[in-house]
C-alpha cells in the first residue's frame, strides 16, 4: 500500500471522517423542534465541531503511553 504524504490537517483521515460526522449532525439537528435551538441542537453541533479539533490535535501530539 502506498503512503500518502500529509500536507495539511485536511489530508488526515480523522479530519475527513469528522467532517462527514459534522455534516450528518447538522442535517439531523435541522429536524429538531425550534424550541431546542439553544438546547440539544447547540450541544450536538458543538460536539461535532470538537471532534475535528480533538482528532487533529491527537494526530500531532507525541504519544505518552
Amino acid at each position: 500500500m502506498k503512503e500518502q504524504s500529509i500536507q495539511s490537517y485536511r489530508d488526515l483521515k480523522v479530519w475527513q471522517e469528522a467532517m462527514n460526522l459534522a455534516e450528518l449532525c447538522y442535517r439531523v439537528t435541522k429536524t429538531f423542534p425550534k424550541e431546542e435551538t439553544y438546547g440539544m441542537t447547540k450541544l450536538f453541533q458543538s460536539g461535532c465541531k470538537g471532534v475535528r479539533v480533538w482528532g487533529v490535535r491527537g494526530e500531532n501530539e507525541e504519544r505518552k503511553f
